[in-house]
C-alpha cells in the first residue's frame, strides 16, 4: 500500500514513462465479500474450494500428440510411468533401513510428562494417548518402508 501511494503521486509519476494501467483480473471462481455489517456476521464461514490445481486428473490431448509424432506406447508411458521404456527397476534396488545400516525408528515416545500434574486432565490424557499412537504409527510405517 505504501508502495502504490509512493508511486501514485504527481510528482513520481511525471518521472516515469509511459505508465500501463491494467484492471485487476478476477478469475470466474473469485467471490468478493464485503466487511460484516453486524456481529452476527463475523460468524459466517467462507470456505473456498479450489479446483483440481495438484492435476490429480491430467487430459492429454492425443491429437496434438499424433500432429508432432509421439507414438502412443511414449504417451502411455509419460501418463504413468516417464521411465518405464527403459526398465528402471532393474537398475534400482529398495532397500529397508536396517539394510541401509541405519537404526530402527523408536516406536515409544522419548519423553515422559506423566508426572506432571497439568497432564492428568482429560484432555491431556487424550492428547498424550493419541500423540503416543501417531509415534507408533509412524515407526511402524518408517521401519517397514524401503528406500531406492
Amino acid at each position: 500500500e505504501q508502495n502504490h501511494n509512493f508511486m501514485s503521486q504527481d510528482g513520481v509519476r511525471g518521472m516515469i514513462k509511459n505508465i500501463n494501467i491494467y484492471q485487476e483480473s478476477l478469475p470466474r471462481s473469485t467471490m468478493i465479500l464485503g466487511r460484516p455489517q453486524s456481529y452476527s456476521q463475523h460468524r459466517l464461514w467462507v470456505v473456498p474450494r479450489i479446483s483440481d490445481y495438484s492435476q490429480a486428473k491430467f487430459y492429454l490431448d492425443i491429437k496434438n500428440c499424433g500432429a508432432v509424432n509421439i507414438p502412443v506406447k511414449q504417451l502411455q508411458a509419460f501418463a504413468t510411468k516417464p521411465l518405464r521404456p527403459i526398465k528402471l527397476s532393474s537398475y534400482v534396488i529398495y532397500l529397508t533401513i536396517t539394510e541401509l545400516g541405519q537404526p530402527s525408528v523408536p516406536s515409544a515416545l522419548p519423553f515422559d510428562v506423566s508426572g506432571d500434574r497439568s497432564a492428568q486432565t482429560h484432555c491431556s490424557l487424550a492428547t498424550a494417548q493419541r500423540v503416543a499412537d501417531d509415534v507408533f504409527k509412524y515407526s511402524q510405517k518408517a521401519n517397514t518402508e524401503t528406500t531406492p
